[in-house]
């Protein structure tokens, strides 16, 4: 099943970090010995760039090197709905007919977070992250571009507890759920 590879490889991008200031990634072992490449190139080749935030990229490169083991031929349609950006993603994703964009989680979705200012209207930014376990009021993911001490700077991939809530509100809010296409 495609959402046990997609964790399998996502949990193997735990510890990866970045240099400071999103300038490029430190060597990690994990995605060496999974792609034969530095993480920097890797992230290359799906687009990213010194500055990017990069954590929908971290999802991207999770679920096409999953599709790859099982279905190359999802590849050219991921590219065309991936982007850096998350609010891109989402859009790009609900206006598919070949997956599934909602509220309920699922191992191996993409969790789509939306930032929203104090007037509650929702922004450009946002966050994304790979949905490892669930419950009726938590998700755990993996999370590209976060900080596993609790802080705000992103600088690493790192699992993280959240709550489950659409609530509207400033700051971070869920939004949806990106299912995998089932191979």
């Amino acid at each position: 099943m495609i959402e046990n590879k997609i964790i399998e490889i996502a949990n193997q991008f735990i510890g990866l970090t970045e240099k400071p200031g999103n300038s490029g990634f430190y060597d990690h072992e994990g995605i060496q010995a999974l792609t034969h490449m530095h993480p920097e190139e890797l992230f290359r080749t799906i687009g990213w760039k010194k500055g990017y935030a990069w954590c929908m990229l971290n999802c991207e490169v999770i679920w096409k090197l999953a599709y790859a083991k099982y279905d190359s031929m999802m590849i050219p349609e991921l590219n065309r709905l991936f982007s850096a950006s998350v609010a891109q993603t989402e859009a790009n994703f609900k206006r598919s007919d070949l997956f599934v964009v909602d509220d309920a989680p699922k191992e191996g979705n993409i969790a789509v977070w939306r930032s929203f200012n104090a007037k509650r209207q929702m922004q450009w930014s946002g966050h994304a992250g790979i949905v490892i376990d669930y419950a009726h009021d938590h998700i755990k993911t993996i999370d590209g571009n976060t900080n596993s001490s609790g802080g705000r700077e992103g600088i690493e991939v790192a699992e993280k507890r959240r709550v489950l809530d659409f609530t509207e509100r400033p700051g971070l809010v869920l939004r949806c759920f990106i299912h995998p296409k089932e191979i």
